[in-house]
């Protein structure tokens, strides 16, 4: 019996026919999902494969590399050849971005003071009560003609500008 099965594996032999493939040619297509995080390092190992690869590829390669601060200078160079006319932008002298500095300093705060002043105009007004605690619709009212009128104002403007 055991003489029957030996001759059949070594008749058909133990791989099935039709379905060879290298581990070599398999381990090359193969999808490896997952992340380290989730417990699977197999994302960080084939990065980490990859990077090690690519590092035996430059040392193959020998010292043919290039240096990135050469080539930039190269291609500053080039520039000033093409272009011999251009002048550098005149540059602000210190007490011209000072003063600058300055007035935008200056502008910013009074826009700040106002939209206070208006803010606390409108709270004042919104804010009062009658004996009964109720608020005083009046003041309410007044702020949304206010209101309403710059709207129309603006709108008035926006058509009258693109006519």
């Amino acid at each position: 019996m055991k003489n029957e099965a030996n001759m059949e594996d070594k008749k058909h032999g133990k791989r099935k026919l039709g379905k060879t493939i290298k581990t070599t040619d398999r381990n090359k297509y193969k999808y490896v999902p997952g992340n380290q995080q989730e417990g699977q390092g197999f994302a960080n190992k084939l990065k980490e494969k990859i990077f090690h690869d690519y590092k035996r590829l430059k040392r193959r390669e020998g010292s043919q590399g290039f240096d990135v601060q050469k080539i930039y200078k190269d291609h500053q160079d080039s520039d000033d050849e093409r272009n011999p006319g251009r002048q550098p932008k005149s540059k602000k002298t210190m007490s011209n971005f000072l003063s600058e500095n300055a007035r935008r300093k200056k502008e910013k705060e009074e826009a700040l003071a106002k939209y206070k002043e208006k803010k606390k105009h409108r709270f004042l007004k919104l804010c009062k009560r009658t004996s009964r605690g109720q608020p005083v619709l009046n003041n309410q009212v007044q702020l949304m003609l206010e209101k309403l009128q710059k709207q129309r104002e603006a709108e008035s403007r926006a058509s009258t500008s693109s006519s």
